[in-house]
């Protein structure tokens, strides 16, 4: 697989490294749905990115550089990346910025149906997503005029 011509220089280097590794692990798909995937979960890290932000501005240096990959690790097994969850567990894991943002990266190849078949909607999704991202962004504005002294 070649790289398309609109995708920025910066990141055509990555194409052939991702299109042999994604094709020796026989993975399959049309070009849609590589192209989709991977911009929606592209998008979808700004959620992440104002996180980290917030809890960088938030907590001390010492203690920033483990709380975000613990943290992260936890939404994506709760939010239903690692394992296939059912019942009460699922539930719970649909109102996590992870579930949302795998979700809409999946929705080309999936139709919405997660791991475990459960089909869920793009609207609930879309306002999962869009609401972490808002009191991410938010707690991370307050962090910054907290400590810049602009409060």
């Amino acid at each position: 697989m070649s790289c398309p011509k609109w995708l920025p220089p910066c990141s055509r280097p990555c194409c052939p490294s991702l299109s042999s590794v994604f094709s020796a692990g026989g993975a399959e798909g049309n070009l849609r749905v590589w192209i989709l995937g991977l911009l929606t979960a592209w998008g979808g890290s700004a959620v992440f990115a104002a996180f980290g932000l917030g809890i960088g501005l938030t907590l001390r240096a010492e203690i920033v550089t483990s709380i975000p990959g613990l943290t992260t690790t936890a939404l994506a097994f709760i939010g239903n990346l690692f394992l296939p969850l059912s019942g009460r567990v699922l539930q719970v894991g649909r109102w996590t910025p992870m579930f949302g943002v795998s979700d809409i990266a999946r929705r080309a190849l999936t139709d919405g149906c997660s791991l475990s078949g459960v089909h869920s909607s793009l609207t609930f999704v879309l306002l999962d997503v869009g609401g972490w991202f808002v009191l991410f962004v938010l707690l991370a504005a307050r962090a910054y005029t907290k400590s810049s002294g602009r409060a």
